[in-house]
């Protein structure tokens, strides 16, 4: 397992990884990319809370989550994710939960089996849910439905923006 605290900070990339699960409990800055892979060896879930605070500040820059291939979620209580460019939540053998925090950024790109759960301020939003489970977002400002799948599940969108469906 693989605990970050306090702050970690570089001018291009933050990149963390684990063969089972990841807790990000503090501040992580970077420029370019932030990137945290959670259950290389297969399995392993990422959680943060109020502490958990992401945030990339390069022109187009990214933040990717990416929890374990064989099993593994995303849950974020609290926890604030912002990017210039695409933040991407991967969980495809688990369910992205993400609440309390903000997402920031162009574009939320979410991929899930059993759930996806966001509060978010992005212009654009890619989200699918490939097994049994809801989609609920909350959005602040004007937001493009890009996709949006939930293969045997309800969708549930809260604008306080501009809506768009395309």
């Amino acid at each position: 397992n693989v605990v970050v605290e306090g702050e970690v900070s570089a001018l291009k990339q933050v990149q963390i990884g684990s063969d089972d699960d990841t807790s990000l409990n503090g501040r992580i800055t970077a420029g370019d990319l932030i990137q945290v892979i959670a259950g290389r060896d297969g399995d392993g879930s990422i959680t943060g809370d109020i502490y958990g605070d992401l945030l990339t500040t390069g022109p187009g820059s990214g933040i990717t989550l990416l929890a374990g291939p064989t099993a593994g979620s995303i849950s974020l209580s609290e926890s604030a994710l912002t990017a210039t460019g695409q933040v991407l939540l991967s969980a495809t053998k688990g369910s992205i939960y993400h609440a309390g925090g903000r997402i920031r950024g162009a574009s939320l790109v979410a991929r899930s089996l059993t759930g996806l759960t966001a509060n978010t301020a992005v212009a654009s939003i890619d989200g699918e849910v490939s097994g049994s489970g809801d989609i609920d977002l909350t959005n602040v400002g004007v937001v493009d439905l890009h996709h949006l799948l939930a293969t045997d599940g309800r969708i549930s969108v809260e604008a306080y923006g501009d809506l768009t469906v395309t």
